[in-house]
């Protein structure tokens, strides 16, 4: 198969997207683009040629959790504020519980993503090996510091 057609494979089914407005979107909405992203694309990396699918669930729990994120991060620094204007410690002190709740909460809807990001490398890598016969490399070390960033880089290459 040629260059041309294994171009022509992908670019016609995955959705293009500058990396620099995946970067943009996610600094405005907090995180929640990340899981939104996998979502807008769920469809067509789900027919590409692989044994391995991704499900919904995990990008709407993906999405809840953010959101959930978000708004203890509210929470919490509208308590720290009022720590301050009261200086009273029990303030402080929800407000250090309601930021402890939201961290834990941000690293595991982070780590489910990241693993997400790698699957969605397995899928491409299984659609060039197996379906297109090729074997075009996806970094596991840019697929883990650039997650989507990477995916959507290694997407938009093929014209």
């Amino acid at each position: 198969m040629s260059g041309q057609e294994i171009q022509t494979a992908i670019s016609q089914d995955i959705k293009k997207t500058p990396v620099i407005l995946i970067i943009v979107f996610i600094f405005i909405t907090a995180g929640i683009y990340y899981p939104c992203w996998f979502l807008t694309r769920l469809e067509q990396i789900n027919e590409l040629d692989s044994d391995e699918k991704l499900g919904k669930g995990v990008f709407i729990f993906g999405i809840v959790l953010f959101s959930i994120s978000l708004f203890l991060a509210l929470i919490s620094g509208v308590l720290e504020g009022v720590a301050e204007g009261l200086g009273d410690a029990d303030f402080l002190a929800m407000a250090l519980g309601v930021d402890a709740i939201d961290s834990v909460l941000s690293l595991v809807v982070g780590i489910t993503l990241l693993v997400q990001c790698f699957k969605v490398r397995r899928i491409f890598r299984n659609h060039f090996k197996e379906h297109l016969g090729r074997n075009i490399l996806f970094s596991g070390w840019a697929t883990f510091f650039f997650q989507i960033g990477y995916l959507q880089y290694k997407i938009n290459r093929f014209e």
